[in-house]
């Protein structure tokens, strides 16, 4: 819709962000699972966003949601400041997408997951055993990051 989305406005939810490339094959394959897997978490707190940040994501974007099946919301954000938030270095090397962060309800990354992380081999029960662990958090923030 074209309005900034700041991931502060998700404090008290459980947070499934996908960093994407509109022109990924594994990036359409990981929003398809996000929105299959959101339906179930949906009632429990859950909530999802998409942030595209590949130059041509501003033509591409709507194709990518079809393709993908996707209904959360999907925006284009910018790749320094991507970057610069999952600590990533392009100059040190290739940056692999999808990159699948995972934020609590207090705002705490709890799982941050690169295309090449063996989390995909399974990816949607990976991500379903991870949200049934924060949503039996409730609150409580216990700061595991991988």
């Amino acid at each position: 819709g074209g309005e900034q989305i700041k991931l502060s406005q998700y404090r008290g939810k459980i947070l499934v962000l996908e960093m994407l490339l509109t022109t990924c094959p594994h990036c359409q394959r990981c929003a398809n699972t996000v929105q299959k897997v959101l339906a179930d978490y949906n009632p429990k707190g859950v909530e999802a966003l998409g942030a595209a940040i590949n130059d041509e994501a501003r033509f591409d974007l709507l194709r990518f949601e079809m393709a993908s099946g996707a209904k959360f919301p999907m925006g284009i954000a910018n790749r320094d400041k991507a970057y610069s938030f999952l600590e990533a270095d392009p100059n040190a090397g290739p940056v692999y997408f999808p990159q699948l962060v995972i934020i609590d309800r207090k705002g705490v990354i709890r799982g941050h997951y690169e295309g090449t992380d063996p989390f995909f081999g399974n990816e949607e029960q990976n991500l379903r055993n991870m949200l049934d662990l924060l949503v039996k958090e409730g609150g409580r923030a216990q700061g595991v990051k991988k």
